[in-house]
Order: structure tokens, then C-alpha cells, then sequence
């Protein structure tokens, strides 16, 4: 369960004889056969993408919720960030925050990242205000993001982005956010 069909892994075999022969030969070996349904990867950087159904694999990422909303006990700062949807910035839709450490994300390493209204935090920071989730990658968004709603989120009647940091991580927390289409809320 620690390997992913369709994984290559690189064998290295070593041919002598007794006459004297003695060679190195490497050997580009898939294991078991990938299906849509198994989690991708490794990329150039040795990153595996798992999505909810991947749960049968040994390396899964274990969700955990981490409570931050003052409101529900937790210890978490307001970025105070403002959003009306559809483009109507009435407020501040965006907060560069400074990372308590550095952070390694495809080889470059980022110490800052720009948080969204609209469920997104970009690497490095950004000027983009980008609220349509159009697929990924692509030229619509921030990169490199991390796009955990990207979707066109509204602040008002209750919603919050909060901030907090940890020892070796932070939490960001889009807590009862509208959708500007339909107006359901999402945390």
C-alpha cells in the first residue's frame, strides 16, 4: 500500500560471470496497473496527488479539522478581508502574510503567501484577485496557488478569513463564507 500502480521505480542489477565479465545495468520497472481511480504522480518533484477516495493507500494525507474561529473556541486572528462577489471590491480582498518559517513548494522556497476571500492563497504573494476557478493549472489564477474553494466567496453576514500560526505550520480558515452564485455557506 506504499506503492501507487503504474509507479516507476528504477532497479539496478549487477551481471558477472566467471570469466571476468562484470556490467551495471538499470532497469525502468512499472508496478501493477494504474487506473483512474488510483492517486497521480510522483511528478519532477516527487509529489503524489491523492484526492477523498485514495484511502486505502498507507500514504494518504489524514484530514484533521483544526478549529481556529474565535467563535467556536478557537485562537485564530482576523485578516479582515472584505468581498461583495462578482468583482465588487468593497473592501480589501487580499492580505500578504509573512510565514513563521520557509516553505518549499516545486523547488522554490517561500517565507510569504497571499490569502483570498475567494478560498484561495497564492505562494510568494500576489496582486491577483482572481475569484473564477477555472481549471488547474491554468492562466486564471495566481501561481503557484493552492486553491482550497477558488470559487467567487463573499464576506458579510458572518463570514471570516482568519489566520493562525503553529510551530511548523499555519491554518487559514474561510469560516462561513457566501457563494455569490446561490448563496450557500461554506466554512
Amino acid at each position: 500500500n506504499d506503492v501507487i500502480s503504474g509507479a516507476q521505480v528504477m532497479l539496478l542489477s549487477q551481471i558477472e560471470s566467471e570469466d571476468g565479465y562484470n556490467r551495471s545495468e538499470s532497469i525502468l520497472m512499472s508496478i501493477g496497473r494504474e487506473s483512474e481511480t488510483d492517486p497521480l504522480g510522483p511528478d519532477q518533484y516527487g509529489y503524489y496527488i491523492y484526492d477523498s477516495g485514495d484511502i486505502d493507500y498507507n500514504l494518504v494525507p489524514i484530514y484533521d479539522w483544526i478549529e481556529i474561529d474565535p467563535g467556536n473556541g478557537g485562537n485564530g486572528t482576523d485578516l479582515n478581508l472584505s468581498h461583495s462577489g462578482n468583482g465588487n471590491w468593497n473592501g480589501t480582498p487580499i492580505a500578504d502574510v509573512n510565514l513563521p518559517f520557509s516553505f518549499s513548494f516545486y523547488g522554490i522556497e517561500y517565507s510569504e503567501i497571499t490569502v483570498s476571500t475567494n478560498g484561495w492563497i497564492a505562494f510568494g504573494g500576489t496582486d491577483m484577485e482572481s475569484f473564477r476557478n477555472y481549471p488547474i493549472p491554468g492562466a486564471g489564477g495566481p501561481s503557484p496557488m493552492i486553491a482550497a474553494f477558488w470559487d467567487d466567496l463573499k464576506t458579510g453576514s458572518g463570514g471570516y478569513v482568519y489566520y493562525h500560526e503553529f510551530d511548523d505550520f499555519v491554518v487559514i480558515q474561510w469560516d462561513d463564507m457566501r457563494t455569490y452564485d446561490g448563496n450557500a455557506r461554506e466554512t
